[in-house]
């Protein structure tokens, strides 16, 4: 499944939890790869150790309740060294 096709409302953030441990020590993950599936406010929906099947994250992303507006949606901030 293309990330595309998921709409507007979604977006992949990557992180690497060598550099940023306290943003995984904070979020739980332990194992490599994780993904954590959060909701328009920024609330932890799901959380996926190990690797994460595209059926599974799309069924998570699903149950995910719809944003109603512009304000929303979370900020992204994207650090690349």
């Amino acid at each position: 499944m293309a990330l595309e096709a998921l709409g507007p409302t979604v977006r992949l953030v990557p992180v690497d939890a060598s550099d940023r441990p306290d943003l995984a020590s904070a979020l739980g993950v332990l194992t490599a790869p994780a993904t954590v599936v959060f909701d328009a406010a920024g609330r932890v929906l799901a959380a996926n150790h190990g690797f994460a099947a595209a059926d599974r994250l799309a069924g998570q992303l699903a149950e995910a309740p719809t944003p109603s507006g512009p304000e929303s949606r979370l900020p992204v901030r994207s650090e690349r060294g």
